[in-house]
């Protein structure tokens, strides 16, 4: 796929490659009538020629077009061409979460909280206004812009009601860490399996790991039907306890005991009225030097 860089799709001409996963290569491209910068994703021909791929490619393109809200990727336009199935989304220049939590190991908390809260409204109006379950919540699909704001990316494995319900096998294996006990039960999920991995990456940022840990996949499982949650402040002491308890209300093994809508985690995280932390100065305590002339 490296060689579409330098070329045109589409009305779309490839720029650079930014980004590749299991299901496509993103590239940074512009669109060619309007000069604007976008983001073209691309289905690799090798998954073209496999029906489910297709089918969840888009999928993925349906499901984003039909929401609308300034934390979800927008996208702008589908196609086929050349055989390749493609479409362009905007382009958001900025970091993923993950890529934070792995140069700093944790994130401030007033900006994790605000994080969090910013991507609970996205939640939120995906599930309110089309029914959609992203069920893939997690640091690496979630994108800072140039200002700072979350967008919400990668809608592959999201549910949603007139869409075909696609599952891949291996799908669970990279996000494991942020599924909910329902859906390693098998049970049938609904918008609380996003608020739970929410809790599982506000857990993360303000704690510097994650709620549940294993050496293996079966030992992962076993943590999260049946492990002893530690609470967030065992690990940051200055966490603020009305914080602790959201998160802690947010990652309940039993559903029935979470956030029935992510709108109101969103509400109770940002009645927190927390501030950011003012920068410290410090002065050097060094000789001074005279201007000898």
């Amino acid at each position: 796929m490296n060689e579409l860089a330098g070329q045109s799709l589409g009305g779309y001409y490839l720029e650079e490659e930014v980004g590749r996963g299991a299901m496509g290569v993103v590239y940074r491209a512009k669109q060619l009538a309007l000069g604007r910068e976008v983001a073209i994703k691309v289905l690799p021909q090798g998954l073209a020629r496999d029906a489910s791929y297709v089918a969840r490619f888009t999928r993925e393109a349906q499901i984003i077009a039909g929401l609308n809200h300034p934390n979800i990727v927008q996208i702008y336009d589908a196609g086929q061409q050349r055989k390749l199935l493609y479409f362009a989304m905007e382009f958001v220049q900025g970091p993923t979460l993950a890529s934070l939590l792995n140069l700093d190991g944790t994130i401030a908390t007033y900006f994790a909280v605000e994080y969090a809260a910013q991507i609970a409204d996205a939640l939120d109006a995906a599930y309110r206004e089309r029914n959609v379950i992203h069920r893939d919540i997690k640091p690496e699909n979630l994108m800072l812009n140039r200002w700072g704001k979350i967008k919400v990316m990668d809608f592959g494995l999201a549910r949603a009601p007139g869409l075909q319900v696609i599952t891949v096998a291996r799908t669970l294996v990279g996000s494991i860490y942020y599924s909910s006990p329902e859906q390693i039960w098998g049970y049938t999920i609904d918008n609380r399996s996003d608020i739970y991995a929410l809790g599982v990456v506000l857990y993360e940022m303000v704690c510097g790991r994650r709620p549940f840990a294993g050496r293996s996949m079966p030992e992962v499982t076993q943590a999260i039907i049946q492990g002893q949650l530690q609470p967030p402040r065992l690990h940051n002491p200055a966490l603020p306890i009305e914080l602790e308890q959201i998160i802690l209300t947010a990652l309940s093994r039993d559903r029935h005991y979470r956030y029935r809508e992510a709108a109101i985690m969103a509400q109770e995280l940002r009645a927190l009225n927390l501030q950011p932390q003012p920068q410290i100065l410090v002065c050097l305590n060094l000789p001074m030097v005279r201007n000898i002339k």
